[in-house]
């Protein structure tokens, strides 16, 4: 197995998902054609117009898995719209990620990051659709999901529309999609960032460096003492901010101004320097 990015181009002229009721459907999708082609899914987003998928596969489960979704969500829009004959110019490809260096780190990080780089106004985690809220967490899910086995054979064809068999121990939420935390390899992940701060490094660099001109999207305080923590051990060798003489501490600050349009105010909270001493090295 190896691992693969799989995507669609995006379209110019249409939308793939129009609104909730569409999402909701192709998150179950997701779900259905992960099961049926026996995938490992890393990580993924739904976007209106075009899609990203990362995965651990052979070449052709890659092939199938993007030719099945395809497929299944032409025949949904199709019954549900009528014409859906935009359909056919969808440009899928099935690119090949070599796991070396930090190649795979940063695909995730740039799937994850589709929502921030398109002009929305949120972090990864705060978009609904897509496996970001997956990672580092210590409570998977909400009290209000339910398992699918809980649920009617007659319940789960009307809420999935499909009679395709899921597990059982997989949940569904009360927005009636399956949970990316039932299917989405979650350790494998977490394996290949090692730590949530490298985790949130990865996405704060990438949608740093992809920022829509004009948007003025903060960061937290989190991501940017993760970002912190990156840069100390990667660039400085060193472990503590302290340990860094002037220049070094001037350097580190420039940087995280750079990446983040941070105000000195919050770059002095993150690395516990006085508003002064920041403002010193901004000079």
């Amino acid at each position: 197995m190896a691992y693969y990015h799989v995507y669609t181009k995006g379209l110019e002229d249409g939308e793939l998902f129009r609104d909730r009721e569409d999402f909701i459907m192709a998150m179950n999708l997701v779900a259905i054609v992960v099961f049926k082609v026996d995938v490992r899914l890393l990580a993924f987003v739904l976007m209106s117009n075009h899609v990203h998928f990362v995965m651990k596969c052979s070449s052709a489960k890659a092939d199938e898995f993007i030719w099945m979704y395809k497929n299944l969500l032409s025949r949904y829009l199709h019954l549900r719209y009528g014409d859906v004959k935009f359909l056919r110019r969808i440009e899928t490809s099935v690119d090949y990620v070599p796991d070396q260096g930090d190649s795979l780190k940063r695909l995730i990080a740039y799937v994850l990051n589709n929502p921030v780089k398109a002009g929305m106004k949120c972090v990864p985690q705060g978009y609904e659709w897509s496996s970001a809220r997956c990672y580092f967490n210590t409570i998977q899910g909400t009290a209000g999901d339910a398992r699918l086995g809980e649920l009617s054979v007659r319940e789960k064809r009307r809420i999935l529309h499909t009679k395709e068999y899921l597990p059982d121990n997989w949940k569904i939420n009360s927005d009636n999609y399956v949970i990316p935390e039932s299917y989405v390899d979650i350790d494998e992940v977490e394996r290949i960032f090692r730590s949530s701060r490298s985790f949130e490094f990865f996405l704060s660099v990438s949608h740093a460096g992809k920022k829509p001109l004009g948007e003025n999207i903060s960061f937290s305080d989190e991501m940017l003492q993760a970002a912190m923590a990156e840069l100390l051990d990667k660039k400085f060798g060193v472990s503590n901010v302290n340990e860094l003489d002037d220049f070094l501490k001037k350097n580190m600050i420039k940087e995280l101004r750079s990446r983040f349009s941070a105000s000195a105010k919050q770059l002095a909270r993150v690395t516990f320097m006085s508003v002064s001493d920041v403002l010193r090295y901004l000079e």
